[in-house]
């Protein structure tokens, strides 16, 4: 496998990427730590049919009661290469002053996510943790795992 997966992280943010991870495990996390931190393999082809599989790191942070303190970011070789945050001014992908919710979008010419903020809508009025990562990962099209594992745990002591 490549050790150098950035020319494909374009095709890789625009893929469904799955987690092996419940909704209820990562809002569970957030309660107890404020912290999500989950990786899986994502595979892929390449345009002469070759199999890779390129290691994905999803963080999520939402250690303070007000959800603009709350970010999401998905990695590759420990870069972000897509997320969405909050910030009371940025500068857009248009080089216009912007505030509030906004989605950090990959440059491959500089190998960054950092330097290429779009605005988003839809999160405004959330207020849960829950609703947070519902809409981000929506956006960010991540797919979770629908088994719990919590919930098979017997309620024995």
């Amino acid at each position: 496998m490549p050790s150098n997966l950035f020319p494909f992280t374009a095709r890789i943010v625009s893929e469904v990427k799955y987690f092996d991870i419940s909704r209820d495990e990562m809002v569970r996390q957030l309660q107890a730590g404020g912290n999500v931190e989950t990786e899986t393999e994502h595979p892929f082809v390449d345009d002469f049919s070759n199999e890779f599989a390129a290691l994905l790191r999803l963080n999520i942070s939402c250690k303070h009661e007000d959800a603009r303190g709350w970010t999401i970011s998905l990695k590759l070789h420990k870069e972000r290469v897509d997320g969405i945050d909050w910030e009371p001014y940025f500068i857009d992908q248009t080089g216009s002053r912007s505030f509030g919710w906004h989605r950090h979008v990959w440059n491959q010419k500089h190998r960054t996510a950092k330097s290429i903020k779009v605005p988003v809508d839809g999160f405004d009025d959330v207020r849960t943790r829950e609703e947070f990562i519902i809409r981000a990962l929506k956006e960010l099209r991540i797919a979770l795992s629908k088994v719990d594992y919590e919930s098979d745990k017997l309620p024995f002591n």
